[in-house]
């Protein structure tokens, strides 16, 4: 398992831990490395996020989301001291580059989303609503940069935001068309092409979060298409290229791949 600078895991490893069902020793490693990065305290974050997913449980919804705001905080003020002239010229601040500005703003817009799940389970949905908001527009300003100018995204950076817009999209896009209309009204995405297309670029991208937007794909062509009635023929070709990808490979003993195989054998 990959380390990087201080000890600290690194986010192949942190991934890899994550998917490979070992979510006590994730846990334990995560908190050691908290304050390594913003993104290990995520990293933290987002295994009390996948345990509430399973249980459902409001004690862990409760922890999980008090993790995300922590994240979300340490982004927040990893931001602000390299945008303080006044903490720069009297030695108290610190310079951030280009290229943190928008992983600390990733950070930051996992947060939210994640929180703001949390929110909604613990029935806080007007709130949960407005930080679903914010997650996507800190994306949206991320994306447009990646867009603009590729090369200002650093090559894992642009395979995070890309899953980001794209499982916006993807989400947007299954609601009923009232809610659609709504949505797209008040500022959301939802063209599924654009979502399919963002998470399959991401999925085939080679860096350490290409896993979960192969997930993502797989979990639409294998859980939602069938349930929703938008299966098509193609749909079991699709699975089986996904799960023989290179992102699938790298774990391919996670109880999550092994779930979506079966699925893809039903279609």
């Amino acid at each position: 398992m990959t380390a990087c600078e201080g000890g600290a895991i690194s986010y192949e490893g942190a991934v890899e831990l994550l998917l490979s069902n070992k979510f006590d020793e994730a846990e334990s490693r995560f908190e050691k490395d908290i304050d390594a990065s913003t993104r290990h305290a995520l990293l933290f974050a987002q295994v009390a996020f996948a345990r509430t997913v399973l249980s459902m449980d409001p004690a862990d919804a409760q922890q999980a989301m008090e993790r995300c705001w922590d994240a979300n905080s340490r982004a927040v003020e990893a931001l602000r001291g390299g945008a303080s002239a006044l903490g720069s010229m009297f030695g108290g601040g610190t310079e951030v580059s280009e290229a943190e500005r928008i992983d600390y703003t990733l950070v930051s817009a996992d947060a939210h989303l994640m929180g703001a799940m949390m929110q909604m389970i613990l029935g806080s949905y007007v709130k949960g609503a407005w930080n679903i908001r914010a997650a996507w527009s800190l994306y949206s300003g991320v994306f447009a940069t990646r867009e603009e100018s590729p090369d200002a995204v650093p090559a894992h950076l642009r395979c995070i935001v890309d899953f980001g817009v794209g499982m916006f999209n993807l989400v947007v896009s299954l609601l009923p068309s009232t809610f659609l209309t709504i949505a797209q009204v008040v500022g959301f995405s939802g063209d599924r092409q654009v979502a399919l297309r963002l998470l399959t670029r991401s999925s085939e991208s080679g860096e350490f979060w290409a896993p979960f937007s192969n997930l993502l794909l797989l979990y639409f062509y294998t859980q939602l298409c069938p349930n929703l009635g938008i299966s098509a023929p193609e749909h079991a070709g699709m699975v089986g290229t996904l799960c023989a990808s290179e992102a699938a490979t790298k774990v391919p003993d996670s109880c999550l791949y092994l779930w979506m195989r079966g699925g893809g054998a039903r279609l």
